[in-house]
């Protein structure tokens, strides 16, 4: 368990790291939602733009176990450029690495030539004390596209690919940010996401809602992946919060959940 509450705390900071901006107007144009975008699958740009909602990146992360333990800073260094090279992160990245307290860890972040914020972590978590002791390693893959819609962009295709390569067993998360100009009351907020998930058949499984934020996950029959949560199938989560600071009410629609902060 401490690998893992290692792993959520490294993609935690990954995803920290990127720098959030918005600006939007809120619209209304039922015509333009087309559930099925060309039979490829969901279109949740098109679920977003149905309701009004400015969309602001698209997040793609994926993490996995590797195959080997690697016990040295430069073993990681070697999977961390390898997949730094495969995204086509240039010569202006950030690129930090540490050892230290059972945990080693290389950091790589940078922009590749479309624009995509890429983050790549390989870190390796010392699991067991003593003279036995035994190592697991991990890969989290962080990409942020402000530029191309969900079912244009390659960042998902891109990093399905990578773990091919890898021939790792890789957990892989879409979400998409949009935001609404202004501050939505509580009632808005949760006719948005009712909305959001009864335009995919989508039967709600669990939610938290309070006064800052709103977050639903459901299951539709649309969409194709999924996960067990509270052991009932899940894939797909909406969720919604207001900044004050910027003066924005965001959205955020994850498949098969949402695998940022919010």
């Amino acid at each position: 368990m401490f690998f893992k509450k290692m792993l959520l705390i490294t993609i935690t900071v990954c995803l920290t790291m990127i720098p959030v901006s918005v600006h939007g107007r809120a619209v209304s144009d039922e015509s333009r939602f087309n559930p099925r975008d060309e039979n490829k699958g969901i279109s949740i740009d098109g679920m977003m733009a149905s309701v009004g909602c400015r969309r602001e990146y698209l997040n793609v992360n994926g993490w996995a176990k590797l195959e080997e333990d690697y016990r040295s800073v430069s073993d990681l260094e070697l999977i961390a450029e390898r997949a730094s090279k495969f995204f086509g992160i240039g010569d202006d990245r950030d690129h930090i690495s540490s050892e230290g307290g059972g945990i080693i860890q290389v950091n790589i972040r940078g922009v590749n030539e479309k624009n995509q914020v890429v983050s790549i972590i390989c870190h390796s978590v010392e699991t067991s004390e003593g003279k036995n002791k035994r190592w697991e390693s991990y890969i989290v893959i962080d990409v942020v596209d402000r530029i191309y819609k969900a079912d244009k962009s390659d960042a998902k295709k891109q990093m399905e690919a990578f773990f091919n390569i890898l021939e790792a067993d890789a957990d892989i998360r879409t979400t998409l940010v949009g935001s609404f100009k202004g501050r939505l009351s509580h009632k808005a907020m949760e006719d948005v996401c009712d909305e959001l998930l009864n335009r995919i058949h989508a039967n709600r499984v669990e939610g938290i809602k309070d006064e800052e934020y709103i977050s639903i996950s459901g299951y539709s029959p649309l969409l194709d992946e999924n996960i067990i949560s509270g052991g009932k199938p899940v894939n797909v989560q909406v969720a919604m919060r207001y900044n004050s600071y910027k003066d924005k009410t965001y959205l955020w629609i994850g498949v098969p959940v949402i695998s940022i902060e919010y």
